[in-house]
């Protein structure tokens, strides 16, 4: 066949493409299965579906990464990595880390579409983590992280001097419960507070990219059951996470009940997570757009050093 004629031929499998994706004309997929399975060639049919759900899928994720700067994130944070080497001064890692992105979004609607679970709660994770890794690993942001690791966890709106209530700001911190053992817990604070966010656990640092940028570090006590949830989620997906690389991991019997209560409500928990990776990519994106203000903001307050004794500290939680 002629080179013109093939890609002739491939414009009239496009268009055909567009009309038998259409709910109404799935009679059209059903004649075509037949006729191609009547002279042997079933798996081909097949195989194109899955060419041409693949093309669709690429495309619903590039447009679902665009309200992620990816471009805009790294070019800023680039000469400040500690430990991605791989990342050059050009800003070569865009492409890498939205091709990430992508691809593991693929790989989640692929899993999603064949009910693979535990592949799709894993497609699900490394997404979360590889926007949790571009904060991270990032010198500015670790700084900025630690600095306020002992600082109040939680802001409220005030009345500006005529009278009106404002929205609460970065400033308008309230109460002593510190940022570090909403994240950590009483008895991890201290210890997790005194590191580098790159030698926290892959957990521990999507709590900190969860409260620092998807939060903006401006948790308010009414939020405190929301954000409590999606920590919740969160933990759920990284023991699926652990669960599936194996090795050395060894499950208790709480995270045993954890795997066994969301796989026995699985249809219920696609759409659980799926909302988990909206709203952190979403406030990830909103939170990267004012990440010079969290600096300049966190830059200006003397750190609040925790220590030992706060284990032992009866602090009020708002």
């Amino acid at each position: 066949m002629e080179d013109k004629d093939r890609k002739d031929l491939l414009k009239h499998i496009d268009r055909l493409e567009k009309f038998a994706r259409k709910p109404e004309n799935l009679w059209l997929l059903v004649n075509l299965q037949q006729r191609f399975s009547a002279c042997g060639k079933k798996e081909e049919l097949s195989e194109i579906y899955e060419l041409c759900l693949d093309k669709n899928l690429r495309q619903q994720a590039n447009d679902f990464y665009k309200v992620f700067p990816t471009k805009d994130i790294v070019q800023r944070l680039v000469d400040n990595f500690v430990k991605m080497g791989q990342y050059d001064s050009e800003g070569n890692m865009l492409w890498s880390t939205q091709q990430r992105l992508v691809d593991n979004f693929v790989k989640m609607e692929h899993y999603r579409r064949k009910d693979y679970f535990d592949e799709f709660v894993l497609a699900v994770y490394q997404q979360i983590e590889i926007i949790t890794d571009v904060f991270c690993f990032n010198r500015q942001f670790d700084q900025v992280a630690t600095r306020l690791m002992g600082h109040p966890a939680y802001v409220s709106s005030a009345k500006d001097s005529k009278g009106n209530w404002e929205l609460p700001t970065l400033r308008s911190r309230v109460g002593s419960y510190p940022i570090a053992q909403l994240l950590f817990g009483k008895d991890n604070a201290y210890e997790k507070a005194q590191v580098p966010l790159h030698s926290l656990s892959p957990l521990d640092r999507i709590y900190v990219v969860l409260y620092f940028i998807c939060y903006g570090a401006k948790l308010q006590p009414s939020q405190y059951y929301t954000f409590m949830e999606h920590k919740s989620l969160i933990g759920d997906i990284f023991y699926f996470r652990c669960r599936f690389y194996g090795g050395s991991f060894s499950a208790s019997q709480w995270q045993e009940d954890i795997y066994n209560r969301v796989t026995a409500q699985k249809g219920f928990y696609y759409m659980k997570f799926l909302q988990l990776l909206c709203f952190f990519v979403e406030n990830a994106a909103d939170g990267a757009l004012s990440f010079d203000s969290l600096c300049t903001y966190a830059m200006q307050q003397k750190p609040i050093s925790l220590t030992t004794s706060d284990k032992d500290a009866n602090r009020n939680l708002f």
